[in-house]
């Protein structure tokens, strides 16, 4: 059963094609697009996919087909497993689709809305950034399904998303792949018991507040990876697992409904000890002042890294 539709948005024909592999053995429905335009057809109308100046072609993969299209070229290429070569995937040329004409996205049996957008964004490849702009007028809905991909952040980078969406460096495969996958399980609708995400870990147990269900519920995959023992929460359940529950870290959005302070607060007698376990989450940069219990701020669009160190040293994992 395929985990979602998923869109690839890069201008590097190598990057492309690790990512194509890697997300079809996963068992996506992957499209990929190198340029702008063709990324904004992809995504306009779901279900088909607009030609340009650049041809978009479609080919039959494993997991679904698969849509290429080649920044700059007058005509699209249409990619199996011989991977790439040169600048752009050579395995069997296609004529350019002329402007107007529409091709299915993802074939007959996997057609549908994209669940996931995977793009590149850093100061060599700002294609995502444009695409992501373009999404936010013409595609809203898809505001919070796109996982980027960089070494370094750009100066517009938490402007722009606000948070929505989070940041991987390319060193990070698997926890791109683990965020990717929770962001398609949200998009395709996917729920939880009275708003509570859990997952099994035999490490510490760690309790994410967090009132985006995306953001929410790959903070629950990432730390799973990493051993923990997770419940993830919005405002209201989180109090609820709050008073119910003990935890041995807290990974908190610093504007989760209600306020912090009021959230730990529901440990009654236990609170002054809880609030020594909380880390905190923020949208853009952490700030400065106004860090509520004095708990460390990191954020969203950092590298996990930091994040996890802290949780290390609140609840080391024994064994």
């Amino acid at each position: 059963m395929a985990r979602g539709s998923l869109l690839l948005v890069h201008q590097d024909a190598l990057w492309l094609d690790l990512l194509v592999r890697v997300f079809e053995s996963r068992g996506f429905a992957v499209q990929i697009a190198s340029s702008v335009p063709t990324a904004q057809a992809a995504l306009f109308d779901p279900g088909t996919a607009s030609g340009g100046s650049g041809g978009v072609a479609a080919s039959s993969g494993p997991s679904g087909s698969i849509v290429v299209a080649t920044g700059g070229s007058s005509a699209g290429t249409a990619m199996s497993g011989t991977g790439p070569v040169g600048n752009g995937v050579v395995v069997a040329s296609v004529p350019a689709m002329p402007t107007g004409a529409t091709v299915p996205v993802g074939g007959p049996a996997n057609g549908g809305p994209i669940d996931a957008v995977v793009a590149v964004w850093d100061g060599p490849h700002p294609i995502g950034g444009a695409v992501y702009r373009w999404a936010l007028v013409h595609r809203f809905d898809l505001r919070d399904r796109f996982v980027f991909l960089a070494d370094e952040v750009t100066a517009d980078f938490d402007a722009v998303v606000g948070g929505r969406c989070l940041l991987v460096p390319t060193s990070a495969l698997a926890e791109l792949i683990q965020i990717v996958e929770a962001t398609a399980r949200r998009g395709r609708g996917a729920s939880s018991s009275g708003g509570v995400l859990t997952a099994a870990g035999s490490g510490p147990r760690v309790l994410v507040v967090d009132d985006d269900p995306v953001l929410l519920a790959a903070m629950v995959d990432v730390l799973t990876a990493r051993g923990y023992a997770v419940t993830g929460a919005a405002g209201v359940a989180a109090g609820d697992c709050i008073v119910r529950d003990t935890f041995d870290a807290l990974v908190i959005d610093i504007a989760v409904t209600g306020g912090v302070a009021a959230l730990v607060g529901r440990a009654g007698r236990a609170a002054a000890a809880v609030a020594e376990r909380v880390v905190l989450v923020a949208n853009g940069p952490p700030p400065i002042a106004d860090r509520p219990l004095g708990r460390p701020v990191f954020s969203k669009g950092d590298d996990a890294g930091l994040l996890l160190g802290a949780l290390a040293r609140i609840a080391p994992r024994r064994g």
